[in-house]
């Protein structure tokens, strides 16, 4: 058995000939019907896979399961449970207005935000300059 990086393309015939299926809309965006239901976490971001997978067991779904073997109501259910979650630019704008009512109040974790200093503990003798670098938020 072949164990490298890359799948070998021994089945490349069988793989063109094979029908590929249209896109299922999932939270109003057309998705690929052969992700596994474990991905989506990944396409719509801020959602990991342990919490993904809680949700999936809740729902009694196998994480390798394709969408497109997703029932309506299943599919359904399966968007409502996207739908409670912050996710994407929801998330980030949520992240952002946290930080800004951290900086208006004039908190210490918002004055170093604002610095663009580490917040949680970390030193700056011989790393802030990495962190003010990065400048993650």
């Amino acid at each position: 058995m072949w164990t490298g990086p890359f799948r070998p393309l021994r089945n490349l015939k069988k793989m063109a000939s094979r029908p590929t299926r249209p896109p299922v809309r999932f939270l109003d965006r057309p998705v690929s019907a052969e992700l596994p239901l474990l991905g989506l976490g990944r396409l719509f971001g801020g959602l990991g896979t342990a919490a993904l997978g809680a949700i999936l067991v809740r729902l009694g779904l196998s994480p390798a399961l394709p969408l497109w073997r997703l029932a309506p109501v299943r599919l359904r259910r399966l968007e409502e449970q996207f739908r409670r979650r912050r996710l994407g630019r929801s998330l980030r704008r949520f992240q952002l207005n946290r930080i800004a009512d951290k900086q208006r109040a004039g908190s210490y974790f918002g004055l170093r935000h604002g610095l663009g200093l580490p917040v949680r503990g970390q030193r700056t003798h011989s790393n802030g300059r990495s962190a003010r670098r990065i400048r993650a938020f």
